[in-house]
């Protein structure tokens, strides 16, 4: 059985980071802030809550319609993913990322300093979401 190679306690670096899921078969495309992180080993499974999940109004990279710089909120909040079938990398930045050929979605998952998508391309955060997203875009931004 593949391992992440990450400890529950290790995985609690991406809270307050964004998650990034994204199918190129399918066509979907959400980010979102990660507000809880697990693995639940009994049942083999990568689990996200979020603060606030967004729909992209586009595609994923890779697929016939191309990611559209705007988001739209979306109800859900949790996100669960069979760790059997995704192969775990790390791509650098302290970044982890999840692929899964069987089902071709890919979870990108950044941590707390990582990449951060601007609130103005977010319809549909509150306002208390949006400055705190503001915040953590602008201070992403000064660092790349």
């Amino acid at each position: 059985m593949p391992s992440t190679g990450q400890s529950n306690e290790e995985l609690q670096r991406f809270v307050g980071g964004e998650a990034e899921i994204q199918n190129s078969v399918e066509g979907y495309f959400y980010r979102g802030l990660i507000a809880e992180i697990r693995i639940d080993e009994e049942r083999r499974l990568l689990t996200i809550r979020f603060a606030w999940l967004a729909k992209n109004r586009g595609g994923p990279f890779g697929s016939k319609t191309p990611p559209s710089p705007d988001w739209d909120l979306d109800e859900r909040l949790d996100y669960a993913a069979d760790i059997d079938l995704y192969s775990v990398s790390d791509p650098g930045a302290g970044r982890l990322v999840f692929d899964a050929w069987v089902t071709n979605e890919t979870v990108t998952i950044f941590p707390s300093d990582g990449s951060a998508v601007n609130p103005a391309k977010i319809n549909g955060l509150t306002a208390e979401q949006s400055e705190m997203q503001r915040r953590r875009h602008e201070a992403w931004d000064a660092r790349r």
